[in-house]
């Protein structure tokens, strides 16, 4: 998940005991809020295969929100599909609906959905069928691994499929990923530059920052050469008339459908910021107030344990203020905006001179990279020319994250 990306592993104290009680408390915290928060719904489908798997699903998600109070609501929801072969959609899309239905008394059912799904070649004839599904937005994630004509060709013929059957169309982004090293090669750039030429004109946005973090992930030379791929494509992709709305993020206005303003996506990014959403599926992660829950990874584990205990949890922590800091600021970059630091230092109480100034010391070092520029001492955002360099922003971040001196993280 795009979210778990950037807010990084946790550097907190990682609990394996006691998570369902910790679970509970936590939402009762949450629930306590003068206005609760909305809460995003996410579920991760992508190793499910088994005839079962809603159900076991929708019984972790059941325990989820059992606890929340009725005048909590889901403001979004998020269903991640990976690559599926035909045997797969019917249980992925089952396990989908599944997961609806047990949220359902909490407005799941009228909250905008998004689907992501890896684009190798069996999704793309899977798009009008999700799109019948009544997801508002599908994100596409292409590795540019495949042969060009034919993906384009594929996608193509999915989405008139789509036009053609349903009433309400959805948005469609295309996310832009290297997972096999291929912009380390002329030719790989080159086959990455072609598939985009030939889809311009059937999507409404373009998503590259999953590039970018593809090769943030790798060594250096991956990380020079995304960034390489990434201004060309940057560069194709203004030539073709879409607009930058955000780091990675270029939008096709005048063909946005039922996304109007800004993508699902990127709504669906700023509630998982400082709101609640929950995480069902293995390895997928929540966030109840101020705590974090992974679950298992193993799928035969996260069912076991469902079955034993009615959830999937495995593990809990709680960020400290300066993490939770790091991982605001973040996500505010990604988005667009414009942070000011002492501000955001206040909100989590973090406002020791020496902590401001540790703050300080790492803007100017991120402008050094090139990754962000300044509005005053401690004011920070991501200008289109430094989209290029938001993995340098990803790693400088997440290693400040780890450094927790005692002053940083004393509360005041």
């Amino acid at each position: 998940m795009l979210f778990e990306q950037l807010a990084g592993t946790p550097t907190g104290t990682v609990q394996e005991q006691g998570v369902t009680d910790r679970f509970a408390q936590a939402m009762e915290f949450s629930n306590a809020a003068l206005i609760p928060p909305e809460i995003v719904l996410e579920a991760r489908l992508e190793s499910l295969a088994a005839p079962g798997s809603g159900d076991m699903l929708g019984r972790d998600c059941a325990f989820r929100l059992d606890g929340a109070h009725d005048d909590r609501h889901i403001g979004g929801c998020a269903f991640y599909f990976g690559g599926m072969s035909d045997a797969a959609v019917p249980t992925r899309l089952g396990a989908a609906e599944t997961v609806l239905d047990r949220a359902s008394a909490l407005g799941a059912r009228e909250a905008p959905r998004l689907a992501a799904l890896g684009c190798d070649d069996d999704p793309w004839r899977h798009c009008s069928t999700l799109a019948r599904a009544d997801f508002a937005e599908l994100l596409l994630i292409v590795d540019g691994s495949g042969d060009a004509a034919a993906q384009r060709r594929n996608f193509l013929q999915g989405r008139d499929e789509c036009a053609r059957l349903v009433q309400r169309p959805p948005g469609w982004i295309l996310g832009l990923s290297d997972r096999l090293q291929l912009a380390a090669t002329p030719a790989g750039r080159a086959q990455v530059a072609a598939l985009l030429d030939g889809l311009l004109a059937a999507v409404d946005g373009v998503y590259l920052l999953p590039l970018l973090l593809a090769g943030e992930a790798g060594t250096v030379e991956r990380a020079s050469s995304s960034e390489l791929l990434f201004d060309g494509l940057a560069g194709q992709l203004a030539e073709a008339g879409l607009r930058r709305a955000a780091p990675g993020l270029y939008l096709a206005s005048d063909r946005l459908h039922r996304t109007a303003g800004a993508p699902l996506l990127m709504r669906l990014l700023a509630s998982q910021r400082n709101g609640d959403y929950i995480g069902v599926g293995p390895l997928a992660v929540s966030r109840i107030d101020r705590m974090r829950f992974r679950n298992w990874a193993d799928t035969s584990t996260y069912r076991d344990r469902i079955d034993a205990r009615g959830h999937g949890i495995a593990q809990s922590w709680t960020p400290t203020a300066h993490e939770a800091l790091c991982t605001e600021l973040l996500a505010a970059l990604a988005l667009g905006e414009t942070v000011d630091l002492r501000s955001l230092a206040a909100r989590h109480q973090l406002t020791r001179p020496a902590y401001l100034e540790q703050l300080q010391r790492c803007s100017a070092t991120l402008v050094e990279l090139g990754a962000v520029r300044r509005l005053g001492a401690l004011t920070l955002y991501v200008p289109p020319s430094s989209d290029v360099h938001f993995a340098r922003l990803v790693a400088a971040l997440n290693a400040l994250r780890t450094r927790m001196d005692a002053v940083t993280l004393r509360l005041v």
